[in-house]
This record gives C-alpha cells, sequence and structure tokens, in this order.
C-alpha cells in the first residue's frame, strides 16, 4: 500500500512540474505530493492540544519519549539534546532512522548514505536507534509504532507522507532546528507550511527570528529562542589540540538553484593542486554531502571525473564525510567555503574564513551579513591566490580582533542551547 502511495506520488511530482505557475506549482506539490492541505493547520493544532494534555497525564508515571527522525547522519544536529534527555529523568530519547523521500535522489542512491548505514552511524555510538522504514519490504513505517510523544525533524523536505505532520500530529508535538546555522535570506527558511504545522521551531536568536517572521507570508508564532546545538559543541571542555589543519568544504548549489552557493567550477581544481603543491601544510576535506549528486547531474564532472577527484583529496588530507567534525574545526586554522551554514557554524573558533563567493547566490539574512563582514570574501582566482598566500604562507590574518569583537556581540555561545531545549519543553507541558 505505502509503494503504491509513493509512486502515485512521484508520477504528480513529476507532472506538476509542467505546471509554468511557480506558486500553483508549489501549492499542489505541499497538498498532492507532500500531504501538506491549508485546511490541516487547524487540525493540526488541535491535535497538539490533545496531545499536550496526554503528556501532562503521562509524565506523571511515565517519561516522555522523544524521537528524532534522521535521514542522513551527515545532517545530525542534536547530539547535545539527545545527550541532554539521555541524562534525564524526564525524556527517553530514541533515533528513529529512515528514508529520503524524493524521487531526485533514487538514480545517485549510491552516493548517499544507506539507510543501514545511518542505523549503523548512530548504533556505533551507544544510541538508541530503531528504523524507521523497512529495507524488505521497501516501505515506511508509521511513526506511531514507536510511542513517541515529541518528533524532532531533521528537515522540512524530503519527508514521507506517512511520516508527516498532518499524519504524527495526531500522536506526537512536532519541533524542528535547523540542522544547518539558519544565514539565508530564503524562503525556504522560512515560507514553507512546513514551518506553520511545528509545534516548536527553535530559533538560533531574536535577530532571525524576527527577520523571517517579517518576511514570511505564513504567520509564525511557534518560535523558541534557544540557541543552536551545534554550539553546544564548543562549550565542551575537551582540550583538544589544534593540529592547525585548513578545512576545504564546498556546497552544491550549482546553477539552476535557487541557492547558487557552489563555486567550484573555478576554484575546486586550484584546491586542491595548491594543497598537492604544499605538503606543509594539512589540509581536511569536507564535501557536502550531496556534492557529487549535484556536480554530475549539472556537468560540472563525469562520474569518473567526480570519483577521481575525491579520490585524489583521500590520498593527502583527511577526508570528513559524516556530522562528526566540531573536532577538526577546533583542531584547524582555516576555513575555505562556499557553505552557508559552515559560515555560522565555524564562527565560533574565531579562525578566518575564505567565504568562496557567488555573485548570483541568494541574499545573507542579517545574522549571516554580522558574521560574513568579518570573513575574506573572495569572487575570482587571482583573489583567492592571494588570500591563500597571506593567511597562510604569510601568516597574517589583519581581520581577526573584528571576529572576536562580532562574536561578543552577537553572544551565540554563552550557555547550552540542549538545556534550553529541555526547559522550554518541560515549562509548556508542566
Amino acid at each position: 500500500m505505502e509503494k503504491s502511495k509513493s509512486f502515485r506520488a512521484k508520477l504528480l511530482g513529476f507532472l506538476i512540474l509542467f505546471i509554468p505557475n511557480k506558486k500553483l506549482r508549489r501549492d499542489l506539490r505541499n497538498c498532492y505530493v507532500y500531504g501538506f492541505d491549508d485546511t490541516q493547520f487547524e487540525v493540526i493544532n488541535n491535535n497538539y492540544k490533545k496531545n499536550i494534555e496526554r503528556i501532562r497525564v503521562k509524565k506523571k508515571t511515565e517519561k516522555i519519549k522523544v524521537g528524532f527522525l534522521v535521514s542522513e547522519n551527515q545532517k545530525w544536529n542534536c547530539q547535545s539534546v539527545y545527550d541532554k534527555m539521555a541524562e534525564s529523568d524526564e525524556f527517553e530519547p530514541l533515533v528513529l532512522i529512515t528514508k529520503v523521500y524524493s524521487d531526485k535522489h533514487d538514480d545517485f542512491g549510491k552516493f548517499y548514505t544507506s539507510v543501514t548505514e545511518n542505523y549503523e552511524y548512530f548504533k556505533s555510538r551507544g544510541m538508541n536507534v530503531e528504523y524507521a522504514y523497512n529495507l524488505e519490504k521497501n516501505e515506511y513505517i508509521g511513526l506511531d509504532n514507536f510511542g513517541i510523544d515529541i518528533l524532532f525533524y531533521q528537515q522540512p523536505w524530503a519527508i514521507a507522507p506517512s511520516q508527516n505532520m498532518p499524519v504524527t500530529s495526531e500522536f506526537a508535538l512536532s519541533c524542528y532546528v535547523t540542522y544547518g546555522v539558519p544565514m539565508i535570506c530564503s524562503p525556504t527558511d522560512y515560507d514553507l507550511n512546513f514551518y506553520k504545522m511545528l509545534w516548536h521551531q527553535y530559533a538560533i536568536n531574536e535577530m532571525v527570528s524576527d527577520y523571517y517572521k517579517k518576511c514570511s507570508l505564513k504567520p509564525l508564532d511557534n518560535y523558541k529562542i534557544v540557541g543552536h546545538p551545534k554550539f553546544d559543541s564548543y562549550l565542551i571542555n575537551d582540550d583538544v589540540k589544534n593540529e592547525g589543519y585548513i578545512i576545504y568544504a564546498p556546497h552544491h548549489s550549482f546553477a539552476p538553484s535557487h541557492l547558487n552557493f557552489a563555486t567550484f567550477k573555478w576554484n575546486g581544481k586550484y584546491i586542491l593542486e595548491y594543497a598537492k603543491s604544499h605538503p606543509e601544510f594539512k589540509f581536511v576535506f569536507k564535501p557536502h554531502p550531496q556534492l557529487k549528486t549535484r556536480m554530475i547531474k549539472r556537468h560540472i564532472m563525469s562520474e569518473k571525473e567526480v570519483d577521481n577527484y575525491f579520490e585524489e583529496w583521500k590520498k593527502i588530507a583527511v577526508f570528513c564525510d559524516d556530522a562528526d567534525y566540531y573536532d577538526l574545526f577546533k583542531k584547524s586554522r582555516l576555513m575555505i567555503t562556499d557553505c552557508s551554514s559552515f559560515l555560522g557554524e565555524y564562527f565560533p573558533t574565531k579562525n578566518p574564513v575564505i567565504n568562496l563567493k557567488n555573485k548570483n547566490s541568494v541574499k545573507l539574512n542579517p545574522f549571516g551579513e554580522a558574521i560574513t563582514d568579518t570573513y575574506y570574501k573572495v569572487y575570482d582566482l587571482k583573489t583567492l591566490k592571494s588570500t591563500m598566500k597571506m593567511l597562510l604562507e604569510d601568516n597574517l590574518d589583519p581581520m581577526r580582533e573584528q571576529r572576536i569583537q562580532r562574536l561578543q556581540e552577537l553572544n551565540i555561545i554563552n550557555s547550552s542551547t540542549a538545556d534550553r531545549i529541555l526547559s522550554v519543553i518541560k515549562e509548556e507541558l508542566q
């Protein structure tokens, strides 16, 4: 039954692509492919009210069971929240491994971590994890089978209809933490029906939430200002030794894309050759999980050329393709990237960033602008060469004091985000 629904949704999604009106195309896709319907907002909110009353009764004698729905371990962003809940007497966290719901991924499935690989990633860390996708039957498992009371979504798209809020709101309160640090001015970050349907969406600060509220066509009153769990990694006193790593982290958003961040075409080969010709420097290659797929689909390189490029990096650098990269951040001296989230995630290191720029990219939000004003913005190969020479060979960093001052002004790593999320949840369930 689930398989036939999946096929029907994919067929409808394909046919909808031929509708010229963008708004109509989006609304039809939301309704018939992803199961969203404007009339469902009230139903979902009523479901949440019932769930709150049920959970208030339950927590008197049992722990609140919290599910984290994950389809790509590289986007895992709630480790500190999971850990705090695992330590608590009031919560029981559970990672639920599902599959990306999109026909766009089927042809390039080998470039994505499989359901089994994602399961093993969390299992190897000693975490409580279950399959929410049946590999034998090739179908999604209803999340009501896991007895969860609260559900954290990993991302606002590519969610199976049977695991989306029109269904899950019947038995769980839905929460969302952006899997990346919100740096951009894009409707995909604030104007999807997904955001309005949430019980809670956790915002990094008022600068971001106020901006998104102002931009959104839909009223959003479910923001909770808590910070971002990824920044909790910087609060851990783990005495990590700085190894002087240079991190190269290319993004996948080649044109046509609403993001258009990718700059690989004019700098990807040069940065690899620079790393080869400067063995005195230690490099880390941290590509976006979708980089291989997009490079092939956008004809940047052939599949063989992409594989060779990745293999060349693996010979000379640390290769990182999972969510465990914060120790590498702490061990580094510089990041080179066109990835918007990393521009924010790396900021607390106080280290310089070469911000590879695409002049056609989506604009940054005020928070993103405040951070990147302290970075070295590079639009062409000539400037990239001179900037790398200044930062690496000449060991000069004229914007360092400006970054340190801006970090203090933004005040983003002052206390545990996980503690604040748990506090907000408990307060609303009293």
